[in-house]
């Protein structure tokens, strides 16, 4: 089905950490999770949580502890341009983890409880992971480069699996066949709300973290993203697919040849 998400972003601006963004829509759900006899109640609490709620529950975790150090890990690991032209380049990742507030955290992980699952059913957990950090790598860079204000927060992360899913859609077109437009329009439309709604003055949004987020993530699901292809076909007539992502056909190619 489809879930909706919730709102991202967040900046600093007059003395006081903001967090805000606009609607994101996942299309998808995570699949359903089987029991695994043997396991223990703690192997099956992380199976069934996933690595999206495992995120979640770091970033939880993270809040809690700048609460406590009363915004000094804040301080410690926002993106602060001045800091980073200074050589404090963990700052590009670090603020994957912050956030301004508790309503800033909750939207942030609604976003990202709906975005991850189908990312991460889609992915698999390792590509899923990889896109996660680059696509917030790759936003809190154009945010450097483009806007002076401070800033945290994962959407940029978040808009990174959405660039993700889209580009599953745009890759595997013939394999959705009839549901392709239905895959694409909501996750097509909400990236343009959220842009649009960034650019509304006043609105406090980085909306250069999401962009770059956004093209980060097409970028690195370009490279690792599944690339269904046809090997054949059963004797009920459905097709059998191999996975191909470029990156395994780029590496044969550079092997074959050296």
């Amino acid at each position: 089905g489809r879930g909706f998400g919730g709102w991202g972003g967040g900046e600093f601006r007059g003395g006081e950490w903001r967090g805000m963004g606009a609607l994101v829509v996942a299309y998808g759900a995570a699949g359903g999770y089987g029991r695994m006899y043997g396991e223990s109640e703690w192997d099956k609490m992380v199976r069934q949580m996933g690595l999206t709620g495992m995120l979640i529950a770091v970033n939880c975790a993270v809040f809690v502890a700048q609460m406590m150090t009363g915004d000094q890990l804040t301080t410690l690991g926002a993106k602060v341009n001045e800091k980073i032209m200074q050589g404090g380049y963990h700052r590009l990742l670090t603020p994957v983890f912050l956030h301004g507030d508790p309503i800033h955290l909750a939207v942030n992980c609604f976003s990202l409880w709906n975005l991850g699952r189908s990312t991460e059913r889609m992915y698999g957990k390792k590509r899923m992971l990889a896109v996660y950090f680059l696509a917030g790598i790759a936003g809190n860079l154009m945010s450097f480069a483009m806007s002076p204000y401070p800033a945290v927060g994962a959407s940029g992360a978040i808009f990174g699996l959405m660039g993700a899913l889209v580009e599953f859609g745009l890759r595997n077109k013939k394999l959705l066949g009839n549901q392709y437009e239905g895959y694409m329009r909501p996750l097509l439309l909400s990236a343009a709300i959220n842009f649009a709604f960034g650019m509304t003055p006043g609105s406090r949004i980085d909306n250069f973290g999401h962009l770059g987020g956004f093209l980060g993530g097409l970028a690195i699901s370009f490279l690792v993203g599944p690339r269904y292809k046809t090997v054949g076909y059963d004797r009920f007539g459905r097709a059998r697919l191999v996975d191909e992502p470029f990156y395994k056909t780029l590496l044969q190619k550079v092997r074959e040849r050296y």
